[in-house]
């Protein structure tokens, strides 16, 4: 039985690495400085590879993306763990839906969406909870 990129031996696993609570996001974030050009040509690979359903791509994805889209969630839910909660939402979603993302433009923006909806949908939900209870 083959391992997948984070060492686990289940089937039919997502590839998708979890962060441990209070892991800091920026020793996820890339090391050197890229422009945006690079950056937006290796985001598209990336996602590229995630249709082709390449876990490596989704690890690099994730490297590469993970603490702007933290900080994008985290601007709209003011709540550390429910940031956490879309971030890895996101990318589940990301794995899923790259087989539709077609580049023609910034693909930070495609990412930023589905992270924008899950966020406003994580609000509807406490809003809906706090009237409920």
């Amino acid at each position: 039985m083959e391992k997948c990129i984070h060492g686990c031996n289940k089937t039919g696993c997502s590839g998708i690495i979890y962060m441990k609570r209070g892991e800091s996001m920026q020793k996820n974030a890339p090391s050197g400085k890229l422009t945006t050009a690079e950056r937006d040509a290796s985001l598209d690979r990336c996602l590229s590879g995630i249709a082709d359903e390449d876990p490596a791509a989704l690890e690099e994805l994730y490297r590469l993306t993970s603490a702007p889209v933290y900080g994008y969630a985290l601007s709209f839910l003011k709540n550390a763990q429910d940031a956490e909660d879309v971030l890895q939402d996101t990318y589940i979603r990301l794995f899923h839906a790259a087989g539709r993302y077609v580049p023609q433009g910034k693909p930070m923006a495609f990412i930023f969406t589905i992270t924008r909806n899950l966020a406003r949908m994580r609000l509807r939900q406490a809003q809906h909870t706090a009237a409920v209870t």
